[in-house]
C-alpha cells in the first residue's frame, strides 16, 4: 500500500516524485498474520522469536518499504529520539540513497546489512533509476531509554498515535 496507510498519514505527502509503498508485518504490537502467512514467513518468524522488543512495541513498526525508481521523499523527521529506525538492505540499487543530519550515503544501503539512524533529525531518501529499493524497516526503542521513560512516553502518547 501506499506509504502513510501503516504510518503517520502524513507520511503521504513526503513523496515529492515517484511512489513509495510499504507492508507491515507487525504494527502497533499486533502481527499482520496473514500477510506474514502468505508472503513472509520466515522473515515474520525471525522476527517473532529473535526481536520482541521490537513487535510487541505498541508505537513500533516491522514493514517492507520499497522506493520505486525515481522516486524522492522531502526532507522529514520523527517526532522523537526515542526510537530507532533501522533499515536492513534486501535490493539496494547503487543510486538509491540517503541523507541524514548532514551525512550523505550514497548508496544508501547494502543488500544483508544494517543501516540504522535516529530518525528525529532531519532525513531524506530517494531511488534513481533502474530498480526499486526494498528494505525490511524496523522502529525499535532507543536501547539507552530506561524502561520507565518508555512507560512516560506510552502514557502521554508522545509519539501521537492513536
Amino acid at each position: 500500500r501506499p506509504v502513510g496507510h501503516h504510518t503517520g498519514k502524513g507520511d503521504a505527502m513526503l513523496v515529492k516524485a515517484g511512489a513509495w509503498d510499504d507492508a507491515a508485518l507487525f504494527q502497533s504490537g499486533v502481527k499482520q498474520t496473514v500477510l506474514c502467512r502468505t508472503h513472509f514467513p520466515k522473515t515474520c518468524a525471525l522476527v517473532e522469536r529473535e526481536l520482541p522488543e521490537v513487535w510487541t512495541n505498541n508505537h513500533a513498526h516491522v514493514m517492507v518499504s520499497r522506493l520505486h525508481p525515481k522516486t524522492e521523499v522531502y526532507p522529514h523527521k520523527g517526532p522523537t529520539n526515542a526510537q530507532l529506525t533501522m533499515h536492513l538492505g534486501v535490493d539496494t540499487p547503487p543510486r538509491a540513497g540517503m541523507r541524514v543530519g548532514g551525512l550523505t550515503r550514497r548508496p544508501g544501503w547494502r543488500r544483508g546489512v544494517v543501516t540504522m539512524f535516529d530518525d528525529s533529525f532531519t532525513h531524506e531518501v530517494w531511488c534513481g533509476r533502474g530498480r526499486a529499493r526494498i528494505v525490511l524497516l524496523l522502529r525499535l526503542w532507543h536501547p539507552e531509554l530506561p524502561l520507565e521513560a518508555r512507560r512516560r512516553i506510552l502514557r502521554r502518547n508522545e509519539f501521537g498515535m492513536s
